[in-house]
């Protein structure tokens, strides 16, 4: 056997060697526990109708909340937020670029926000 052939057992149905797989967290399917924040997520499967039909479940293993998938992952309150505060941060940018130029007619306090807002960001 030369040193770039396999044994069949770590190929695929393809002949292709088998990529390692990387945890869910890691691949970025899964989102934190929406519970407790947590990392320490694993999957389970369970036996929906009959033992050929699965279902997935998301179990945290910190609290011990469950989900499915989809309803794990699903956050709209926060992909909201998410999206206001990237909103926001664009806008607060523009303002400073703003208050920067040297043609700017920012009065002096609105400079002294910025440069406060500037140490606080480091």
């Amino acid at each position: 056997m030369s040193d770039n052939e396999y044994p069949d057992e770590y190929l695929d149905e393809n002949g292709n060697e088998y990529q390692e797989e990387k945890p869910e967290q890691e691949r970025g399917e899964l989102k934190p526990c929406p519970f407790c924040g947590s990392k320490n997520t694993t999957l389970d499967y369970f036996e929906i109708s009959c033992p050929q039909e699965l279902g997935t479940l998301v179990l945290c293993g910190d609290c011990g909340s469950y989900s499915t998938v989809d309803r794990w992952n699903t956050r709209p309150i926060e992909d909201a937020l998410n999206k206001r505060i990237a909103e926001l941060e664009e806008f607060i940018g523009k303002l400073i670029e703003a208050g920067e130029s040297e043609d700017s007619p920012m009065p002096a306090v609105w400079l002294e926000l910025v440069n406060d807002w500037k140490e606080r960001e480091g």
